[in-house]
């Protein structure tokens, strides 16, 4: 199963953390229970778990792309496409947003005695085959 962080914001700025997360869990086939639970992980991996019930429209930009984040990877998808998953946040948000994909795939590679190999990250900020300026 594919998750997507796509780069323009994928959130209801009117709902929760907690009913984004969860939507998108539903979406994905997870049932009440499970969607409950994964959300709730989620939000507690991304930092977001204190303020979960808020609307995303009191969010800093830095929180929506965690939240962001959270709602791509919910669902536990074999393959995670990530679109410039960091614009608009600051260097060290930029550097702590590998840390749940990375935890994410340790996790899912022990549970199924997977060996996770290289996790591919190119840089996203700098154009790949442009020549220097």
């Amino acid at each position: 199963m594919l998750g997507l962080v796509p780069q323009s914001l994928a959130l209801y700025s009117t709902l929760s953390a907690t009913q984004n997360v969860t939507h998108f869990a539903r979406m994905h086939g997870l049932s009440s229970s499970a969607a409950a639970a994964a959300c709730a992980r989620m939000l507690e991996d991304v930092g977001l778990a204190s303020r979960a019930r808020e609307p995303v429209s009191s969010y800093s930009a830095g929180m929506k792309r965690w939240l962001n984040l959270a709602c791509g990877m919910v669902h536990r998808p074999a393959i995670l496409l990530l679109d410039k998953p960091t614009a608009g946040v600051d260097l060290q948000s930029r550097e702590q947003l590998s840390t749940p994909i990375e935890g994410a795939r340790r996790n899912e590679s022990k549970n199924e005695g997977r060996n996770p190999g290289n996790c591919r990250r190119p840089d996203v900020h700098r154009p790949r085959g442009h020549g220097s300026r």
